[in-house]
């Protein structure tokens, strides 16, 4: 998370609001504050969105004192539900995706691949 060591500053946070209201305002996908309790305490929202291939990624963050909370587990799986009502769109249609991905440590033989 690069952005981390560059946010410094109430500028800097200004400049993140300002890069997310663009990013909505252009259809690539929103960003939501997140609060518990009337205090904010995350980000949560989409990457901006591959248009061309019409796919997207979600991201977060959370105040380290609302960490094991649950609080992220809502907001993540809203987003999840969200994005996944945009499927991938093919030739004028859309197309339900299964997607996997593999840690760079895990090593699997052909055997167990049958």
């Amino acid at each position: 998370m690069p952005w981390v060591d560059l946010t410094k500053s109430p500028a800097d946070t200004e400049s993140f609001l300002e890069s997310a209201i663009n990013q909505y305002q252009s259809g690539q996908g929103p960003q939501y504050a997140i609060f518990s309790d009337s205090a904010l305490c995350g980000v949560c929202g989409f990457h901006p969105f591959d248009l061309s291939n019409r796919t997207g990624s979600i991201g977060y963050w959370l105040g380290e004192a609302y960490s094991g909370k649950g609080i992220m587990a809502m907001a993540a799986k809203a987003l999840v539900e969200q994005g996944f009502r945009e499927r991938e769109y093919v030739n004028g249609r859309y197309l339900d995706q299964a997607i996997y991905s593999m840690l760079a440590g895990l090593r699997v033989s052909n055997a167990e691949l049958k």
